[in-house]
């Protein structure tokens, strides 16, 4: 591959390290995306993050930070997201494309799966943004210092969350 090559594809690549995190009683979590991407030269870095209330466990905040990341691509690109997560990575490069054709549900009773509002947000963004995408479960990021940023900002947000929740319960 010639550098002019490499680099147009490379303009055609976004790596996303995400982060959820979420309280032992499911009251509240936080999550955070960091966006990477190498265009014309020029470094480019983006984070996004935000936190739930009632009903958020680690892997819906996870899930919600893959999906809010992917709302921030303007132009369709391969995408590489990493997760410390198994079950986002398994979800997303194993299960994805099987659950989207039984529209989100299990078993013969046709359960709704969990999470299957932000699965089926996933699905369709991955389908609008992604020339392809693949979802990395590391133990160990092959970028610590993205890896170690999302974590910290998505406690940082958690943290916000049950502040916010107390001041809610403190109010009425």
């Amino acid at each position: 591959m010639t550098l002019e090559g490499k680099a147009k594809f490379d303009a055609m690549r976004c790596d996303i390290w995400i982060s959820g995190t979420a309280a032992i009683d499911e009251t509240s979590g936080g999550y955070a995306a960091i966006l990477r991407s190498h265009i014309g030269g020029v470094d480019y870095s983006k984070k996004v993050a935000g936190y739930g209330l009632d009903g958020s466990t680690v892997t819906r905040m996870t899930l919600k930070a893959v999906v809010e990341a992917l709302k921030q691509i303007k132009h369709p690109m391969f995408v590489h997201v990493y997760t410390t997560l198994p079950q986002v990575s398994a979800g997303i490069n194993k299960n994805l494309r099987k659950w989207a054709a039984k529209d989100f549900t299990k078993g013969r009773k046709k359960e709704l799966l969990q999470h299957e509002d932000l699965w089926r947000e996933l699905s369709a963004l991955l389908e609008e943004k992604c020339i392809s995408y693949k979802c990395h479960f590391q133990k160990e990021s092959p970028d610590p210092q993205n890896n170690l940023r999302a974590i910290h900002t998505a406690s940082e947000y958690a943290m916000k969350a049950k502040k916010t929740f107390f001041d809610v319960a403190i109010a009425q």
